[in-house]
């Protein structure tokens, strides 16, 4: 047996701690995964929410869990959108992420333009958000957007009216931004301003 002082005890002691403690870390790793994902998704929907105006006088932050869920079915259609030529992908992969296709090099489209925007790189289709009337009818479509910052890329979605050239609203849902920068674009009443600002007043129609 094993002195308990001893060199070796001490060792065993620790190796099987270490494997306890791994164990545990595993294991709650891999039992949560599913809710964190489950709550991404989630965040997603809220902000896509707050984006288009449905979430009334409280504000997105202020829906449960189950309100996001039935509004959100009840009210927005997602789909999948080809960015280069502007149809709807057919049969579309629900698992499809953006960001993961922006960083393959066997699906990520170079940016080409005049809008530099810190971005070498784009993905081949994107989600949209289509909002829809209590009548059915489509009155707003709510777009995903990203760019760079100061020290991140920031992620958002605005929203459009049917005509495609005045916003609606706009949210930003996840950057790493110092909090002056960072509380700008999360500053409820100049995100308001943007609300009825034309896109490009120059554009041709879309």
């Amino acid at each position: 047996m094993l002195h308990k002082d001893s060199i070796a005890n001490t060792l065993l002691v620790s190796v099987g701690l270490c494997v306890v403690c791994a164990l545990l870390v595993s294991s709650a790793a891999v039992g949560l995964k599913n809710y964190q994902f489950e709550n991404k998704v989630l965040d997603l929907k809220r902000n896509v929410i707050a984006a288009a105006g449905l979430a009334g006088e409280g504000g997105a932050g202020a829906l449960s869990s189950t309100d996001v869920k039935q509004l959100f079915d009840q009210r927005i259609e997602k789909r999948l959108v080809d960015i280069a030529t502007g149809d709807y992908v057919a049969d579309a992969d629900q698992s499809y992420d953006p960001r993961k296709a922006a960083k393959d090099p066997g699906q990520q489209k170079a940016i080409q333009g005049n809008f530099p925007i810190g971005l070498g790189n784009r993905e081949p289709q994107t989600w949209v958000y289509l909002v829809k009337a209590e009548s059915g009818d489509i009155e707003k479509v709510v777009l995903p957007i990203y760019g760079k910052g100061l020290w991140s890329t920031l992620y958002g979605f605005v929203s459009v009216n049917k005509d495609m050239r005045t916003i609606s609203g706009l949210t930003f849902y996840e950057h790493a931004e110092t909090p002056g920068l960072g509380g700008v674009v999360e500053n409820p009443s100049l995100i308001a301003k943007c609300g009825g600002k034309e896109i490009c007043a120059s554009c041709a129609d879309p």
